[in-house]
């Protein structure tokens, strides 16, 4: 079966472990963006669309863009998480698929979507969705255009050379790799009292083994508020590769009261 039916819905159920909890016992950033892709990787699979399908043909996936906001507390250590994606907007070379994440409770703390092609391994150019598989339905979403800021005049700098630890099985950058990069810098007096509330990502080309990056952030973010962080390579001159947004607030309530759950006291 290859097709896709715009709309319908495909769950799965995720748990929070070791690896993709903060320093508070919380979900990670970067763990949202997995669960997702993975979901939707399932999704994909059973339609035999994966990237190891496409593989077979000259083919791959990417991403392009993607966001997320939250809509309440985030879960801790151990906790559950839904995970539910759907295809809901298409055209000849763009999909679009939503997402929601619900905690124990099966309230949404988290949605968002992303925007996914497929290209040629060999020429690097854009492929027609409907040559690989049968688009049913119509749309039942339509997602805006809205422009992503470069930053122009840098409050912070970050060097980092791809290694092993960033690629995926397109031994190119994994597009999550970018947003965890990115926080590598984030001041450590973010770490405890703020949450990381939403982001948006606009990829723009892919980076492989032995290229560097260099983060560029417009604001050195000292307690919360949004950061602009544009990616280059270290090509001269520089290229971009990836534009980002994160927005950052302090702790609400209802994040302290879960928290409190699982995360001992601290000095």
């Amino acid at each position: 079966m290859n097709s896709i039916i715009l709309g319908e819905e495909f769950r799965d159920v995720m748990r929070v472990v070791c690896n993709t909890m903060d320093t508070e016992y919380r979900l990670k950033c970067e763990a949202i963006l997995a669960f997702y892709q993975d979901a939707i990787a399932s999704y994909l699979s059973g339609r035999h669309l994966a990237a190891f399908d496409l593989k077979k043909k000259g083919k791959v996936w990417i991403i392009t863009e993607c966001s997320y906001r939250l809509k309440g507390a985030l879960p801790v250590w151990r906790d559950e998480v839904g995970v539910t994606v759907s295809p809901t907007e298409a055209s000849a070379l763009k999909m679009y698929f939503d997402f929601a994440l619900t905690d124990t409770e099966g309230n949404v703390f988290a949605e968002g979507s992303s925007c996914w092609g497929v290209i040629d391994l060999e020429t690097g150019r854009p492929t027609e969705l409907e040559s690989l598989m049968t688009i049913e339905g119509t749309n039942t979403a339509s997602h805006g255009r809205e422009p992503l800021a470069a930053v122009k005049e840098a409050a912070g700098t970050l060097v980092h050379k791809v290694c092993p630890n960033d690629l995926d099985f397109n031994y190119h950058v994994n597009n999550i790799g970018y947003v965890a990069d990115a926080l590598a810098a984030r001041p450590l007096n973010t770490l405890r009292g703020t949450v990381i509330e939403g982001i948006r990502v606009k990829y723009l080309r892919q980076v492989f083994p032995g290229e560097s990056l260099r983060f560029l952030y417009d604001t050195a973010l000292p307690d919360a508020g949004r950061m602009l962080c544009t990616v280059e390579d270290g090509d001269s001159p520089a290229r971009e590769v990836c534009r980002m947004e994160i927005d950052f607030r302090k702790d609400t309530p209802a994040d302290m009261a879960i928290r409190c759950r699982r995360s001992p006291e601290k000095p």
